[in-house]
């Protein structure tokens, strides 16, 4: 049995994020389907969306856990900060504010930007989580790990002429990792605008 996918909207610290939920299949008449586990919140990194997390979100759910995958503001299909703080102490505060609205404490899985924000939300309060798992990020970061990252996000601002523009930047920032050989999955972190593709987070 396939999982149950739905999409939903989180209400943050003054904005609204999107999300995408996997729920185990249903327990039937016959007693089929998957016992639930719990849930576990998945947040991804910096210029990623939540759709980085969609075969993740179908494993664990296969496996009888619910998963949430949320865009963090200012990326993905979430709303844009008004004041433009997408500083870590306002990404904490939209995390606790989606805890809030679940009724019950998940597992964090964080990459990156999303398990520092993990990091910080759990260690400013123990009971905001049940359990912690952080993805490509440590307790101490590295300054020009941080930089390259930085510099790599304000490369692109001007746009791409295509999808092969863009997949061709992320394999120069990235060349230890196989290149797709079709960039169509792109589509789900830029956008179209004036027929150039732009990543969709708030530059």
């Amino acid at each position: 049995m396939d999982p149950v996918v739905t999409q939903s909207e989180f209400r943050g610290d003054g904005v609204t994020l999107a999300a995408d939920r996997w729920d185990p299949p249903s327990q039937g008449a016959g007693g089929s389907g998957v016992d639930r586990k719990g849930l576990v919140l998945l947040l991804h990194g910096g210029g990623q969306t939540r759709h980085s997390w969609r075969n993740t979100g179908r494993s664990l759910a296969a496996d009888g856990w619910s998963a949430i995958a949320v865009d963090a503001r200012g990326h993905g299909d979430s709303q844009w900060a008004p004041d433009g703080d997408y500083g870590i102490d306002a990404l904490v505060a939209d995390l606790t504010s989606i805890i809030g609205e679940l009724g019950e404490k998940p597992v964090l899985v964080g990459a990156s930007m999303g398990g520092m924000t993990s990091l910080i939300g759990q260690g400013e309060n123990p009971e905001l989580a049940r359990g912690l798992v952080l993805v490509d990020i440590a307790p101490k970061v590295e300054t020009a790990g941080t930089a390259e990252i930085m510099a790599f996000m304000r490369s692109g601002l001007d746009g791409f002429e295509s999808l092969d523009d863009a997949a061709a930047a992320i394999a120069a920032y990235t060349p230890n990792r196989v290149r797709k050989p079709n960039p169509q999955g792109l589509r789900k972190n830029l956008r179209l605008r004036d027929g150039r593709w732009y990543w969709h987070w708030d530059p």
